[in-house]
């Protein structure tokens, strides 16, 4: 019994143009429906972390590189793209400022120095280090990493078990560009939606769990 069944990318844009019922199963997919079907897809892939859904690439307690000096930072992986949660070498997590945070320490504040920081604020591709560490804090960084695009006859980096979900959400990103009917659309929103619903369910936790014991 095989158990490695999947879905390349041309697969799912094709299941999602039949959803649509742009064709039949008997049809060809012409380049330029399958272009701007590849692109949802792409798209589709890289927002799901905003909706909260984290796959294993979600990347756990990684090694990045200090710099010392006013200001400290740490440099974020080239595949960072969202949800940092840092920690120094003592196991104590660091807590992120926001803008509004950040934006109202003096410039004074910002270079205050201390043995070990105690937040950070993302900038660009750094993680500002508040208070100044007088030595490397030695940070482990956890985040969800970019996902590679999605070429025509690879398979996209998505858990195998999801694979089906993601022609209705190729489809529910396409449906205004192609022009379905509305009773199509709301079938096919209301498929994606129970499907991204259970995805979210089964994520990847960002905190963790603990345990209280009463007497």
């Amino acid at each position: 019994m095989t158990t490695s069944w999947t879905q390349s990318a041309s697969e799912i844009v094709r299941s999602a143009l039949e959803h649509m019922q742009v064709i039949d199963a008997v049809q060809t997919v012409s380049p330029e429906d399958q272009s701007i079907c590849l692109r949802a897809l792409d798209g589709l892939l890289k927002e799901l972390p905003t909706f909260g859904y984290l796959w294993p690439e979600y990347k756990i307690d990684q090694s990045v590189s200090w710099s010392g000096g006013t200001p400290s930072y740490v440099t974020l992986p080239t595949d960072f793209l969202a949800f940092p949660f840092v920690r120094r070498s003592d196991g104590v997590q660091l807590v992120e400022f926001d803008t509004t945070e950040w934006l109202a320490l003096t410039t004074t504040e910002r270079a205050a120095t201390a043995a070990m920081p105690t937040n950070f604020y993302l900038s660009g591709s750094t993680l500002l280090l508040y208070p100044i560490p007088t030595a490397d804090p030695v940070i482990k960084l956890s985040y969800q990493s970019k996902n590679d695009d999605a070429g025509g006859s690879s398979v996209p980096d998505f858990p195998q078990f999801w694979m089906n979900s993601l022609p209705f959400g190729v489809a529910y990103e396409c449906c205004l560009k192609f022009g379905v009917p509305i009773d199509i659309r709301a079938e096919i929103k209301a498929r994606w939606g129970e499907k991204l619903d259970k995805m979210l369910k089964y994520s990847t936790p960002l905190n963790s769990i603990s345990f209280e014991v009463r007497d």
